[in-house]
């Protein structure tokens, strides 16, 4: 696990196993909360220190992927390779069709 509250790869570790509603709740929820702690709080200038900005991006990347089963334009490399976990997991699951690892390829 990261020392920065704002890792990315924790996040998918943490949604990979749920399901496709919850997956789209968590990262919505945990997207508002770190954009909210960004700006015009106490504490927001650390919050941006620690990663928060890139860290809402990759989230909104990731909810892109979510949504329509396409990769994001402006999503790094590295974030999209790891969309392939939580991808797996739905089709393995049923979720999702298994068509939509063939972005992975």
């Amino acid at each position: 696990m990261s020392m920065s509250p704002y890792d990315f790869a924790d996040f998918i570790e943490h949604v990979k196993d749920k399901d496709f509603v919850d997956i789209l709740e968590t990262a919505e929820r945990d997207c508002a909360a770190t954009e909210r702690a960004s700006y015009v709080v106490k504490g927001a200038r650390k919050a941006r220190e620690l990663g928060s900005t890139p860290y809402v991006k990759s989230l909104k990347d990731f909810l892109w992927f979510m949504r329509t089963q396409s990769k994001p334009i402006g999503a790094s490399a590295y974030d999209f390779q790891l969309y392939k976990k939580v991808a797996e997991k739905l089709v393995s699951k049923g979720q999702w069709a298994p068509g939509a690892l063939k972005l992975f390829d």
